[in-house]
Formats: C-alpha cells, structure tokens, sequence
C-alpha cells in the first residue's frame, strides 16, 4: 500500500466493519391510499370526513385519498413528510497516540492509539510515509472509540536519520482524519549515544531545605550509569538511581544557599562511557523557614491574646487543649506548632 500526495491510499486497506453505520433512509412518493395500503399511513374517519396521517409520526398528510405526498423514513415504523435529509459525513479523529521515537530496527515501529468518527463509520487506521505504509490491528470499545496497534516494519531503513511518517484514520465515505506526525530515529547500536532525561519533576520554593528532583532516565544502548543533580559549575549530587525501573531520585541539603534569591541547576544522566545527557533545568528559590511563634505570658494574658481558652476556673492551650492550671496569673509558656494549635513549650521566647 502508497501514499498518494501524503495520503494513505484506501484502496488496499483491510476495512473493518465499524459499531454502527449511517442510518438507511429510505423516500416513498404515492397516493395517501397507496401510503394506507403499504403500512406507511393510517386513515382515520370521522363523520363524513378522513384524515390521513402519517404512520408512527401522525403527521397530516391531507384529506383526499388520491392527493399525492412524499413520506421518508429510517425504520419503517415512523415516517415524515418530505424527501429524506442530505447526510453530511464528519472525517474521523484520531483521539490520542503514543509510539517510541528512538526505535531498536529488529523490534519494528510501534504505534498504538485511539479513534472515533461521530459519524460511526470508521473504517481503519494506517501508519507510513509517501512511499509504503500499513494497516492497524484495531477493536471498537463499548464506548465507540477504536483501540490500535499498528507494527511497521522498519529494518531496512536508514539509520541514525529522522523518518518523518504519518497516522491517519479512514472511514468508509472516504474521509480521513488530520494527519498525525510519527517522526522517529532508528537506532544503531554500533555506535554509543548520549542517555536522556526523559521526564523530571521538583519543588520550585524551598521551605524545609531540602531540594527533592525525581524523575525518568533512559538511554537506547542500555548503559545507564548515573543521575546527578546540581550547579552546572560543580561536580553536583549523585541522585539514587533504579536501573530496573529507569527511575531516580535525588534529594539534596540546599539549606545552606542564599535565601529567598533564584538558584539555578540542573539534572543530567551519565552512562558508562561516560556520554552526558542534555541537561535539564532546576531553578528554585529556598525560602527563610519560620520560626514557630513562642509566647510566654500569664494564663490570662494567653487567653486575651486568643493563645489559649477558659473553661469555668480552668484554662487550655487552643487547639491542643492541654491543661495550663487553674490560677490565671501564672506564668506559662506556648509555641504555635501550626496554625491555631499551641502546646505548652519550653521554646525560647522573647522577654
């Protein structure tokens, strides 16, 4: 199967029957006794009078039984005035598509994904370039989308070049889908390649001075080495690396750092021959922690300070409700652990 003008042909593509198709409209143009006498109207009489309706529908259709109406019809149990409706057909979508841009050219290019036609005439998905192309493997889901697996055969072409193919759906009147870029790489393992950070993810504020960076690390001649995480101009921090899982995490005590000011790193993978990944940024900003408030005070004081409450003769720090005696001119010390729970306290407050 070829592309023509970047499309992918239908001519030999394997159709697959879709869920549900367009309805079967179908015209009968007669007498209203004819209508009557093939089940597509009833007559109803009256006096010395007869209406005739159409069936399912009880559209009037006029009063003489050899006055001439046109009636259309999709399940031959309701029926309308009129010729049937122009269908206009809807291109199919492709929904969603994931494929592996750095491909080993033994495994093939895999391409899986999913589709839809509003129209419910889908008929199949194909993957390729101008020059050759294939077919997907595919299942309609009770929810009407289209699952598929596509699976190229790519041995025999260029290596370490980018190959700029297409995904496209077809439904049965033709119409295609927008065309989907697939650009991947073949690998050649003769050759070492640099690792790469697939994916990363950190906290750009500070508050407890510990920087956390975990992430996705990968590299296509399965030599993965090492993460590491810091300022570009020093050695940095090996990060804990799972080989297995490609995962790592780094965690790093950034309390030292100047507060409150941008510091800028980066994330970078190493192999075992030593090739570097493109580094990846980790900008972040340690923000000056707070320190608990810490309040020393009579009972009472504590009370109208809104620190601690009353309770008949006695008194409670707020929030923790511990007890703080009976006597209100005692002196008693309170730190505020988190917002609006105090605890009794040997904290250093100020005089």
């Amino acid at each position: 199967m070829k592309f023509k003008n970047l499309l992918l042909a239908t001519t030999a593509a394997a159709a697959i029957a879709p869920l549900t198709s367009f309805a079967q409209c179908d015209q009968y143009t007669s007498s209203l006794a004819d209508h009557v006498d093939n089940d597509r109207a009833i007559a109803e009489t009256s006096f010395f009078s007869t209406v005739y309706k159409a069936k399912g529908t009880s559209q009037i259709l006029g009063y003489f039984g050899s006055s001439t109406a046109t009636v259309h019809t999709t399940d031959q149990a309701n029926f309308y005035i009129g010729e049937c409706p122009e269908v206009q057909n809807s291109a199919p979508e492709i929904i969603e598509y994931n494929y592996t841009k750095k491909v080993n050219g033994n495994d093939g290019l895999w391409v899986v994904g999913q589709a839809t036609d509003i129209d419910g005439n889908l008929s199949h998905v194909s993957v390729g370039n101008p020059a050759i192309g294939y077919d997907c493997e595919g299942d309609f889901k009770n929810s009407g989308e289209y699952e598929f697996m596509c699976l190229a055969d790519v041995s025999n072409l260029a290596k370490e070049v980018q190959h700029e193919w297409v995904l496209v759906a077809f439904d049965t009147e033709g119409e295609m889908s927008v065309r989907e870029p697939i650009n991947f790489t073949i690998i050649d393992f003769s050759i070492d390649h640099a690792p790469e950070i697939v994916s990363y993810e950190y906290e750009s504020t500070i508050t407890d001075g510990i920087l956390v960076v975990t992430g996705q690390a990968d590299d296509v001649d399965y030599n993965l080495n090492k993460v590491i995480v810091g300022n570009p101009a020093t050695p940095g921090y090996e990060c804990e690396l799972n080989a297995s899982y490609k995962t790592f995490e780094c965690s790093v005590d950034v309390s030292f750092l100047d507060k409150n000011v941008e510091h800028t790193w980066a994330v970078a993978a190493l192999d075992t021959e030593g090739a570097i990944s493109e580094l990846k940024e980790v900008k972040f900003t340690v923000v000056e922690e707070q320190a608990n408030a810490c309040v020393r005070a009579t009972n009472q004081t504590h009370v109208d300070s809104g620190n601690a409450i009353k309770m008949g003769s006695s008194y409670f720090a707020k929030g923790s409700y511990q007890y703080l005696g009976n006597v209100d001119v005692v002196l008693t010390t309170l730190e505020e652990t988190q917002p609006g729970y105090w605890v009794a306290s040997d904290c250093n407050a100020p005089q």
